[in-house]
């Protein structure tokens, strides 16, 4: 049965800038996901459907996408591009670098960080409608949940929701106030980058089934049973005797037939092509979500370098997700505060804290110091401003270290023999001295 929205409320809304506002809540009639199996088949229907220009119709779109959402491999990547945007930190600050401590309080709480999702989420949609009617948003503390608009009500091409999917009237959301009240992210005739990635998770899906069948006829041994056709009733006992033997698949033939299984054991009939087939169809959709594969799947020889390669690309796409979180959180849901009646004066905007200010302030020092240390020195002013220390002196010349104390050099002793030689150049006090000590030299020890 068709579960229904609350019933038309009346809810009033004031701002600023405007009059009191009756606004009204949606109705619409959501109905169950259709979860029946999906088939390569039914894609080209379903965008064909989408892309009408008559009555425009993502029902079937949006169904085979919330099928393939199921696959790990395409969860794992979405979630990495998520959690690049969801894990950088995010201020509401003016050019002073005064934080707004209202909207503080809001970015802290799960609601916002669910709206940073919503937001990068639309990658994938194409397009997402934000319900900002029912959040309360001057109580942080009291939100809960960051609702969207269900998508296959939703008609960016016509800017309007409708009761059904199949509907091509309803409600305009672009107009005031509505356009402060419900969120929207994304282009109107985009399909998202799940309509690429959509024919290769079918496909692998369909791989591992016939992969399963594989598994189950060649990977088990089974059994076979031959009766005798000219005998009552041997059939019966035989099968009854396999199924009491065991769960193991057996055979039940006729004496005198045999069934043949011919394997292909060459490159196309072996369990190893349906494993290639499947990493070809993940290798896909990595190169489509984070543009490469070797930041998520291990290389061969020299995978290394190129996974650099591949970090630096995935890199620049989190950036450029960082980007287009900003541009709709200062165009779109800064105005939309506002009228909320958030005071928030021209200047302040949100942002992502760069990667350094992202590091506690020992990784800081700590790297501070090494450049000073081993790429060249860093003036005291620098390290005063930064982590509020207070120096001695400003000096930044090294102190010199005090020369040591030069010993006294002293006079080389000259052998006696040397100074009884020298004996001319003497006094001659000096040299009856000099030949006084010698003989005593040469006399004979005791």
């Amino acid at each position: 049965m068709a579960k229904k929205r609350k019933p038309d409320a009346g809810i009033t809304v004031t701002d600023f800038a405007r009059p009191v506002v009756e606004v009204k809540n949606l109705s619409i009639d959501v109905r169950p996901l259709n979860r029946t199996r999906k088939e390569l088949s039914q894609v080209r229907q379903a965008i064909v459907s989408a892309e009408s220009s008559v009555n425009p119709n993502r029902r079937l779109l949006l169904e085979l996408y919330a099928e393939i959402l199921l696959d790990p491999h395409l969860t794992s990547v979405s979630e990495k591009r998520r959690l690049a945007v969801t894990n950088t930190d995010i201020v509401c600050a003016n050019e002073k670098g005064e934080q707004h401590l209202l909207v503080h309080k809001l970015i802290d709480t799960q609601w916002f960080e669910q709206l940073l999702s919503h937001i990068i989420e639309t990658v994938g949609f194409g397009y997402t409608l934000i319900d900002l009617l029912t959040a309360n948003l001057l109580d942080p503390a009291s939100l809960e949940e960051c609702e969207i608009i269900d998508r296959r009500h939703v008609k960016p091409e016509l800017s309007i929701v409708t009761k059904t999917p199949e509907m091509n009237s309803g409600f305009g959301y672009t107009l005031p106030p509505y356009n402060n009240l419900y969120l929207s992210v994304g282009k109107k005739r985009d399909l998202g980058l799940l309509l690429k990635a959509l024919p290769w998770i079918l496909l692998k899906t369909g791989n591992i089934q016939d992969w399963a069948i594989f598994n189950q006829i060649f990977g088990m041994p089974y059994r076979v049973g031959k009766y005798n056709s000219t005998v009552p009733g041997d059939r019966e006992k035989l099968k009854q005797a396999l199924e009491e033997a065991g769960t193991s698949t057996y055979l039940i033939l006729p004496d005198g037939t045999e069934i043949e299984y011919i394997q292909n054991t060459g490159t196309a009939g072996n369990a190893e092509n349906f494993q290639k087939f499947q990493k070809t169809c993940d290798d896909q959709v990595s190169k489509l979500w984070l543009g490469g594969t070797l930041t998520t799947d291990a290389g061969d020889k020299g995978a290394r370098s190129l996974g650099d390669v591949h970090l630096e690309v995935e890199e620049k796409i989190a950036a450029a997700d960082r980007r287009f979180v900003l541009r709709i959180l200062n165009s779109k849901f800064i105005p939309a505060l506002r009228y909320a009646g958030y005071d928030i004066q021209e200047g302040y905007r949100f942002d992502f804290k760069e990667a350094e200010e992202q590091l506690s302030i020992v990784e800081q020092l700590d790297n501070d110091l090494k450049i000073h240390e081993k790429v060249g020195r860093i003036p005291k002013k620098f390290f005063a401003e930064k982590y509020g220390v207070t120096f001695v002196d400003d000096n930044d010349e090294p102190e010199k270290e005090e020369p040591e104390p030069t010993k006294p050099v002293e006079k080389e002793k000259k052998p006696k023999e040397e100074a009884v030689n020298n004996a001319d150049g003497l006094s001659l006090s000096h040299r009856l001295v000099s030949s006084f000590l010698s003989f005593f030299d040469q006399a004979p020890k005791l």
